[in-house]
């Protein structure tokens, strides 16, 4: 749930008071100001603009964004890399830090992993091989994970494709938006009536 955080905009085009919730990344930071300020950044940016939500906030967009941690050793990202990895040799057990620089807040064995968060769905796949799948709309806290079940079995196989095309992505690549999310309904609650007995010699009408 922390990858949830809330940002405040101030500036000559973004509605005062107004409320998006539409998915931002960090990336999209250094792509909205060099929109704002009319330059190019000769170089091929991960995020993109979202100066047009400061005029529109009510727009959702279709953004994707990629969630990834490699604080320790990734086979999968030397082999993209095509390096040796001389800069990471791993984090101590119980929240160390690395020759990266990078740390461990937790004192639970922390894992590679690769997520997309897009809709109202977040598809986290860790280096072990587990599987998460979280409906943000219907399970707000993460509490339940959807990824084995039968009617979130499209979302899955969507989103799983999704995170496998843009892993490692770069430039435009990461900038692609989704399409056709199969979206879950929301099962409709049954109500269950109550059968009223009726005294012995009445029957259900008025009586006189």
């Amino acid at each position: 749930p922390s990858v949830r955080v809330p940002m405040v905009v101030r500036g000559p085009i973004a509605k005062k008071g107004k409320v998006s919730h539409a998915i931002v990344s960090n990336v999209d930071l250094a792509a909205t100001i060099t929109n704002l300020a009319h330059t190019d950044p000769r170089i091929a940016s991960d995020g993109r603009s979202f100066k047009p939500l400061l005029r529109k906030p009510r727009h959702r967009g279709n953004r994707a964004v990629l969630l990834e941690s490699y604080l320790y050793p990734s086979d999968r990202l030397d082999a993209h890399l095509d390096l040796t990895r001389p800069f990471v040799t791993g984090a101590q057990s119980g929240g160390g830090a690395s020759a990266s620089g990078a740390t461990a807040s937790s004192s639970a064995p922390p894992l590679n992993y690769s997520a997309i968060r897009t809709g109202n769905y977040k598809y986290i796949e860790y280096a072990d091989g587990g599987r998460e799948l979280y409906d943000l709309k219907a399970d707000p806290y993460e509490l339940n994970n959807k990824v084995h079940t039968r009617r979130y079995r499209k979302v899955y196989r969507y989103l799983a494709d999704q995170l496998d095309r843009r892993r490692f992505c770069d430039g435009v690549e990461c900038r692609k938006g989704v399409k056709h999310i199969p979206y879950v309904k929301p099962k409709k609650k049954h109500h269950k009536h109550k059968k009223h007995k009726h005294p012995r010699g009445q029957t259900g009408g008025a009586s006189s």
